[in-house]
């Protein structure tokens, strides 16, 4: 990811939201599949230091402190894409993970 020297996206792990019951050091298989599925992110925790959790499930207007609801979020190594496009103030995403760049599909 060329915004955070240092950082890139590590394709080790699918995640469909979250990381339940995390803990530093704790390997990816110890997590149980409801744990990477349906618990949330905590977006306001860094998970890893060199690593980014990408993750949807979890609509941009509903994390608290998101300046910009509705498109992608980008904080602590978090990268939320859900942006709500069932909403009437939402949108669809994308992001590519080897430039960094998003895209959006507005509704007509």
């Amino acid at each position: 990811m060329k915004s955070t020297p240092g950082a890139e996206i590590k394709p080790e792990g699918n995640f469909h939201d979250g990381l339940g019951n995390y803990y530093p050091g704790k390997d990816i298989e110890e997590y149980s599949i409801k744990e990477l599925i349906w618990d949330r992110a905590e977006y306001d925790i860094q998970y890893f230091e060199d690593t980014y959790v990408v993750t949807g499930h979890t609509p941009t207007q509903g994390i608290m402190g998101n300046p910009k609801p509705g498109y992608a979020y980008r904080e602590n190594h978090h990268i939320a894409i859900d942006c709500g496009c069932n909403r009437r103030n939402g949108r669809l995403a994308a992001v590519c993970l080897d430039t960094g760049r998003e895209y959006y599909v507005e509704k007509s």
